[in-house]
């Protein structure tokens, strides 16, 4: 006769998926009110300055009414001053145009375009493109590909063992 007690646990054993759907299921999409003060005034603030990426969360954030505007100005990260006025953004217009950098992500434009590039590469390569890439900089010169994979993964922060 086996018991509980007799069994080593197995914490991956333990683990279920959940077979139960949501309580209350959205049945439509949501609408904010479109005529409210608020509203209106999120929606005609201006979104300059910004990266692809950012401006899209901030236009989701618009959408979904996420979006809280500043009460008052920031703090700019890198001046201290009182200048940042845009929701958030960590940089004030002067110091993010001075640094060439996106204020909300703080990336400078020419690490935004080499991140958009591997993006359209891997997606365009089903993710192998980045990683032959990855070689011919001179970090997998030795032709070894186990290497050359590692590299890569270090450089998008994880996915192998060390990154774990």
């Amino acid at each position: 006769m086996s018991s509980k007690k007799d069994k080593p646990f197995n914490p991956a054993a333990k683990k279920k998926a959940k077979g139960h759907k949501p309580a209350h299921a959205n049945t439509f999409a949501f609408v904010h009110n479109v005529n409210s003060r608020k509203t209106k005034k999120i929606l005609a603030m201006p979104n300059v300055g910004l990266c692809r990426r950012c401006t899209e969360k901030i236009e989701w954030r618009k959408k979904y009414r996420k979006y809280k505007p500043l009460k008052a100005p920031a703090v700019c990260g890198i001046c201290r001053q009182k200048e940042v006025k845009a929701a958030y953004h960590k940089w004030c217009g002067p110091c993010a145009a001075a640094k060439q950098s996106c204020p909300f992500c703080c990336l400078t434009w020419d690490a935004i375009k080499l991140k958009d590039q591997e993006l359209l590469t891997n997606e365009a390569g089903g993710g192998e493109a980045g990683e032959v890439a990855g070689e011919s900089d001179g970090e997998g010169s030795s032709g070894d590909e186990e290497h050359a994979r590692s590299s890569t993964r270090g450089r998008r922060g994880g996915g192998g063992p060390a990154g774990r």
